[in-house]
């Protein structure tokens, strides 16, 4: 195995870690898991959001502070907070335009 495949496997670890994390709680606000404690969707888009940056954050300090093999982690957390923090922005434009089309009586 190469240094370059070695890479690429630390970055594809970085990026399953938050992936799991992220889609844990889409499908736990698809399917309501926590309503018995109380969670609604604002608390599950909390959680998104949150993970999100907490994998930036993690991911930059790791990238920038550890030692050659767990950089290539931090990046794979970077790209995936970047992603979800994409899904995020998105969403609120898509939700943005649709109540200005929305007509009010």
């Amino acid at each position: 195995m190469t240094k370059l495949d070695r890479r690429r496997g630390a970055i594809l670890a970085g990026f399953l870690f938050p992936f799991a994390l992220l889609a844990l709680i889409a499908f736990a606000y698809r399917y309501d898991s926590f309503a018995s404690i109380g969670w609604h969707g604002g608390e599950y888009a909390n959680a998104f959001v949150w993970t999100a940056i907490g994998s930036i954050v993690v991911g930059a300090l790791v990238r920038f502070t550890a030692e050659a093999p767990w950089r290539s982690i931090g990046s794979g957390m970077m790209l995936l907070g970047s992603i979800g923090m994409l899904v995020v922005l998105a969403l609120g434009l898509l939700f943005l335009m649709a109540f200005a089309n929305l007509d009010a009586p």
